[in-house]
């Protein structure tokens, strides 16, 4: 049987990083693929769960579960925030060689509009 591989949020190397500037009350969403997928064919399935997100604003790192929304806020005097997201890949066999990819897409919805 093949194995896992995790990426931490806190791995900077691999992990995926959003940056968004705002000023109001929002709600985060993402759409998370299963799987990655090679051009030759192959796939890899992908998890995300409780501790897969973190968001960061000024020093402050909060964790979060991708796969729920999230709440969040941001000022005129601190509108950065950052979103962490790592996740799991595997197991697998046979899987072959090359290139695999996914999207992920974050959706920002603003509260109130």
């Amino acid at each position: 049987m093949g194995s896992t591989e995790t990426v931490l949020p806190t791995d900077a190397s691999r992990r995926a990083d959003f940056l968004l500037f705002s000023r109001g009350s929002y709600l985060a969403q993402f759409t998370l693929p299963t799987e990655l997928k090679s051009t030759g064919g192959g796939s890899v399935p992908l998890s995300f769960g409780p501790g897969d997100g973190i968001t960061q604003r000024r020093s402050t790192r909060t964790l979060f579960d991708p796969t729920q929304p999230f709440p969040f806020s941001s000022s005129r005097f601190f509108p950065a925030r950052r979103f962490f997201l790592g996740g799991t890949a595997g197991p697998v066999v046979g899987a072959p060689a090359g290139s695999y990819t996914a999207v992920i897409t974050l959706l920002i919805i603003q509260a109130g509009a």
